[in-house]
């Protein structure tokens, strides 16, 4: 995401937007799944 200037990424269900994903939301996932290691 970085390399490519993307910040956000939207979540469509059915065709509609119903939120989006950063890459804090991803850097915080991927640490709390190494801090249950």
């Amino acid at each position: 995401m970085k390399k490519y200037g993307v910040r956000r990424i939207p979540v469509v269900e059915n065709g509609k937007i119903v939120g989006e994903i950063t890459l804090r939301h991803l850097i915080e996932k991927v640490y709390s799944l190494v801090a249950e290691l």
